[in-house]
């Protein structure tokens, strides 16, 4: 398989810190190019990387060397980036959420399918070990049926917190933070079917954005998950699952630095508890590989543009129902 050539759209410091680093350490990719209106930060970023820049999207497209282009725009902009991408004929890879609405969702899958393109969605802690041999635990039955899963993700106040803060960008904490708990819930649950219980989405007065939430989900096997989110809020990024004959608790399940062991707590049904280590590992670069691997796994490509829809639809609902 050739190198993929990749030029990553937005330069902001999420992409500059961990996406830019990954996708040069990661086999089979080539560093193409980088976009973004800053011209200071192409030209600097270019210069790093040894290059191309443009500050034009549009003339980026036009440039048929280019195989994928990783979208780091704000959210509430990535529908029409990501339309533009996959129009020019390039796979696309996007920051998550892909698109804050269901129907933007099936919009671009089918524009992807029709011009047999690519879309992956950057969940990052999908890819990690970590979460592999979580979701391998409560596979294997060690704690029997699950009752309850619950999902947290906050996070303190960001000194540079940039389109976040402003709604018609797509920042708030539902579609920043509260994505990734939607996406475990459903990978843990993956194939079950559900219905929504309840959701809140919560906005403070004087603030533009929404700040925090919680829905409750329950499954047809009688399971139920519990999603907590927040920003300007103390840390929280866990998950902890209680069974039939057991339970398994982990922090720093979402996000977390390369050189991190993670580790879980493991209850037995009479309380006892032992502790099991997991690998450090970069996400962002196990992402990176597998997204490249979408692109000649047929069967794989659709599996992942059927989760992003799956997705899109528990994340509209969770808006609809609280009215947001």
């Amino acid at each position: 398989m050739n190198n993929l050539r990749v030029v990553v759209w937005g330069l902001g410091q999420h992409s500059l810190n961990k996406i830019l680093p990954a996708l040069v350490d990661t086999p089979g990719l080539e560093m193409y190019g980088v976009c973004s209106r800053n011209k200071d930060v192409v030209a600097s970023t270019a210069n790093k990387f040894r290059c191309k820049g443009w500050l034009d999207p549009r003339v980026m497209l036009f440039d048929d060397n280019i195989d994928v282009v990783y979208l780091s725009t704000p959210i509430g902009l990535h529908f029409t980036h990501g339309k533009m991408i996959l129009l020019s004929g390039k796979h696309l890879w996007c920051e998550k959420p892909l698109v804050s609405r269901l129907e933007d969702a099936c919009t671009l899958t089918d524009l992807a399918l029709a011009k047999s393109l690519k879309i992956a969605e950057g969940y990052m802690f999908k890819y990690h070990p970590h979460f592999q041999q979580f979701l391998q635990f409560c596979k294997q039955g060690y704690i029997g049926p699950i009752r309850s899963a619950t999902f947290r993700f906050g996070i303190p106040p960001l000194a540079n917190p940039g389109f976040r803060t402003d709604p018609a960008l797509g920042g708030g904490a539902f579609l920043d933070v509260g994505c990734y708990p939607v996406a475990a819930a459903l990978e843990v649950f993956a194939g079950t079917p559900y219905s929504l219980r309840y959701s809140d989405i919560t906005m403070k007065q004087g603030v533009p954005v929404d700040t925090s939430g919680r829905a409750v989900i329950e499954f047809s096997n009688g399971a139920e998950a519990n999603l907590e989110w927040g920003i300007n809020c103390s840390y929280r990024n866990e998950i902890d699952v209680w069974g039939e004959f057991g339970g398994i608790y982990s922090e720093m399940i979402f996000s977390k630095p390369p050189d991190y062991q993670p580790y879980f707590i493991m209850s037995d049904q009479n309380g006892r508890k032992t502790k099991v280590f997991s690998v450090a590992e970069n996400h962002f670069k196990i992402m990176l590989e597998h997204f490249r691997c979408l692109t000649l796994d047929a069967t794989g490509a659709t599996d992942e543009l059927a989760k992003i829809r799956d997705r899109a639809k528990l994340i509209e609902l969770i808006k609809v129902a609280a009215s947001v």
